[in-house]
Formats: structure tokens, C-alpha cells, sequence
């Protein structure tokens, strides 16, 4: 456990400063459950009385002390912004910030979300054939985007900037492996440049969640519950819209084996945005700019070492689709 040698701390210091924010002591003993497997969060459960707090550690492998503290800072303070948001509360929520501690792995500590993750509802559709149940859920996501993105519109206007930073990034790291070819990576570059010699249509930044990835969101009943905040940024609508377009896209390839059976949740998940945003023209803006979105957001999925190169191949080909022909 990356935790060990820490506990007694870790103890004094969610019964002194964590715990007593959600119940009065005295408190019992505290399990501790990992959450993650690829970086370090834990489940720190109060036997006693049954609290439930999430600890995420930002010092591990080898993240330096300083760099740590300052993802740990950062992540806090962007719950902070979209908690004074108002979505502390209601269906349309982030997990509560109860503290952080630099001494402590940089550790962020937050409320449970309770229900299942988005993950989870995929799967069942697809494996169990609860394609309603998954309707319903993506339409909730779209109604969560609509509420963050509706509270924090900016008076910038959105640009393609940070999605051209982005591609460069996207390319450089895949590159460095087989599955993007020379010819392959030109392909997705002139196919590219289409977008930005173009102006993209009118239409102000938003906070983003900036990590649309299913496992980031969690429902429970018609309550959605957003975590992993430490991607929150100003940009494009699109950067959240595009990226879990393209998660629900990937997911039915993959597990499914054709990426068509994803159109009726893709369409489904948009029109809901643009009908909860209730801003005439949305629909048709958020569609102009979605294919680049996706095109983003398939490529990062490309870059995860645990895929198939075969299925890679075939993602980085599917965004380089979009870039060319759009929706």
C-alpha cells in the first residue's frame, strides 16, 4: 500500500480536521479501501458511525513534492469555484471538498459520490441490453454539462486555440509508439488544418469539466455527481461536449463492435444539452464544432498502452474521419 507508514497520521488527521465536519465523535476505526488502481485513492470508512471519506494523494512515483502540493492546490480550488457555482447540492452536483493536506502525500479529501459511474451503465448496455437504462443517464450528463456550462459562461468569446495545442500534443505522444503512422499522422494534419484556417462559429468559453471520462461521473437515482476536477478550465463548450461524444463512440466499438450504435445516445446526448441550455442557435453551433472535439478526444483514447494496436489503428483512423467529413 502506497499509503504505509502513514496511517497513524492519516487517522489523527481525518478524526481531528475531516470527520468531525460530517458527525460528532467519538470515532471508531477507519478501513481503508483502495479506489484506483493506477494512482493512489482510497475509501477511508469510519466503522462506527459509517462516514465514507475519498482521500486522493497527488505525491507518488516520482512526483515531486512541489508539483504535487500544486495539483492538490489546484484541484481544491477548482471544487471551490464550481461549488460556489451552486452545485454543492441538488441533482446536478461535485463531491465536497472537506480539506487537503500537503504533509500528507498531498492528499485531497472529498465526500463519497454515491451510485455507479457511467462506466458501469455502458457496460450493462451493451452486455445486458439496457440501452434505456444508459439513455437515461447520458440525457442526466448532458443536463449536468448544461448546468456547469451555463453558470460560468465567459465574456471571451471561444477559439480553436487550445484544441490546435492540443492535437500537437496528442500527435507528439502517440508518435512515439506504432499504432500512428508517418502517412497516418500527415493524413490527420491536412485534414486539421481545415479547422484552423476557419472561424469557429459565434460563441462565448465555459468552465469545462475538462475530463469527460465515464468513470468521472457518478449517478444515483436523478442526482449526478461529477469528481476529478483537476482538468477544470476555461474553453470551448465543445472540449467536455466532443470528448464524451467521443467516449460513448469508442465504447460501442469497442465492446460492441460497430461505432454506429453509439449515434442514438450521441444524438440523444446533444439535443438534451442544447434544450437545457435553452440558447436558440446551440444545437447548431455545438454540431459545427463537435467532429474536431471528437477527433480530440478519440486520439487521447488511442494513447491508453493497454488497447489492442489493432483497435488503436482503428480509433486514430475514426478521429482522422471526423476531422475530414465532420458529422
Amino acid at each position: 500500500m502506497v499509503l504505509k507508514g502513514l496511517e497513524e497520521a492519516l487517522e489523527e488527521y481525518l478524526k481531528k480536521e475531516i470527520f468531525p465536519q460530517m458527525a460528532p465523535g467519538p470515532y471508531g476505526p477507519i478501513e481503508i479501501k483502495v479506489l484506483a488502481s493506477e494512482k493512489p485513492v482510497y475509501l477511508f470508512r469510519e466503522e462506527t458511525g459509517g462516514m465514507e471519506v475519498v482521500g486522493k494523494f497527488f505525491q507518488w512515483g516520482k512526483i515531486d513534492t512541489n508539483t504535487a502540493t500544486r495539483r492538490m492546490e489546484r484541484e481544491y480550488r477548482n471544487l471551490m469555484t464550481v461549488l460556489k457555482l451552486g452545485m454543492d447540492g441538488g441533482d446536478f452536483r461535485v463531491t465536497k471538498a472537506y480539506g487537503r493536506n500537503p504533509d500528507l502525500m498531498a492528499g485531497l479529501f472529498t465526500e463519497k459520490a454515491m451510485g455507479k459511474d457511467l462506466d458501469h451503465y455502458l457496460d450493462r448496455a451493451i452486455t445486458k441490453g439496457q440501452q434505456k437504462r444508459l439513455h437515461k443517464k447520458v440525457k442526466r450528463l448532458a443536463q449536468w454539462m448544461a448546468c456547469l456550462h451555463g453558470r460560468s459562461e465567459r465574456k471571451m468569446g471561444a477559439n480553436y486555440q487550445l484544441a490546435r495545442e492540443y492535437l500537437e500534443k496528442l500527435l507528439s505522444s502517440l508518435s512515439l509508439g506504432e499504432a500512428l503512422s508517418r502517412k497516418l499522422e500527415t493524413s490527420i494534419r491536412n485534414h486539421a488544418s481545415r479547422w484552423w484556417a476557419s472561424s469557429p462559429p459565434k460563441d462565448q468559453e465555459v468552465l469545462v469539466h475538462g475530463d469527460a471520462t465515464p468513470t468521472n461521473f457518478f449517478f444515483f437515482g436523478d442526482r449526478v455527481t461529477a469528481i476529478d476536477l483537476e482538468r477544470l478550465k476555461e474553453a470551448d463548450r465543445c472540449w467536455d461536449l466532443g470528448f464524451a461524444a467521443a467516449e460513448l463512440k469508442h465504447y460501442h466499438l469497442w465492446k460492441g463492435g460497430h461505432k454506429w450504435q453509439a449515434e442514438p445516445f450521441v444524438e440523444a446526448f446533444l439535443k438534451t444539452y442544447s434544450q437545457t441550455l435553452g440558447t436558440p442557435g446551440t444545437f447548431e453551433r455545438t454540431i459545427s464544432k463537435l467532429p474536431l472535439y471528437m477527433a480530440l478526444g478519440l486520439l487521447r483514447i488511442a494513447r491508453n498502452p493497454w488497447l489492442h494496436q489493432e483497435y488503436r489503428e482503428t480509433i486514430i483512423h475514426e478521429a482522422k474521419e471526423c476531422l475530414k467529413y465532420g458529422l
